[in-house]
């Protein structure tokens, strides 16, 4: 027998001589794989998320406001860095570089804070004191995200455990109100308006 032929490992069948081998040890099939049962929300879970739908649905916008934010920076930055300005600006290049950077970083932490990831709260609150100084839409932008992020309430909505709750409640939403759409459409109005300026004065 060639030690190279295809065995049935079940019942001995030569795939090449079509003959059976009484001498081949069969082995049971494998097993299936058993699939994870999703996770069962409990009435304390739900009741726990809809008690904080509201705060979580306002985090939730000012988060992507301050997203936004950082696009805006990445824009700016690479304005400085890929447009030649005339007169020339010294320290155009590593002023872009330092925009882009700190827009990146502020993507970051946005997109964190949006998803209630833990590490996200500190940083989300120190860049949003600082941006109070951006009178008046980043005053107001950073104001909503600092209300929704500090105090015990704040503080639970970027726990682990909370993030598990939602994981649990998979069919309770937190969907974004009239006046959350309105301030993405301004956003994004202006972060257009950038664009295009760029444009302009390529």
């Amino acid at each position: 027998m060639e030690t190279d032929a295809i065995l049935c490992t079940a019942c001995g069948y030569n795939a090449e001589t079509g003959e059976e081998m009484e001498s081949v040890a069969a082995r049971p099939p494998a097993a299936p794989k058993k699939k994870r049962p999703p996770v069962a929300s409990s009435a304390e879970d739900v009741r726990m998320r809809e008690a904080y739908i509201k705060q979580e649905r306002s985090l939730k916008v000012a988060a992507t406001l301050f997203f936004a934010g950082g696009m805006i920076y990445m824009l700016a930055g690479g304005f400085f860095l890929f447009v030649q300005l005339k007169p020339p600006m010294p320290g155009s290049q590593l002023l872009g570089f330092i925009l882009a950077w700190l827009g990146f970083v502020i993507c970051a932490i946005g997109w964190g804070a949006r998803k209630f990831c833990p590490w996200a709260r500190v940083p989300f609150i120190v860049f949003n004191l600082i941006n109070l100084l951006s009178f008046p839409i980043g005053t107001l932008i950073s104001a909503i995200c600092i209300n929704h992020s500090v105090g015990d309430k704040g503080r639970f909505l970027f726990s682990s455990e909370y993030s598990e709750i939602i994981r649990r409640t998979p069919q309770v939403k937190a969907k974004t109100s009239i006046w959350g759409w309105l301030f993405l459409a301004i956003i994004t109005l202006m972060i257009a308006g950038i664009v295009w300026g760029i444009m302009q004065t390529d």
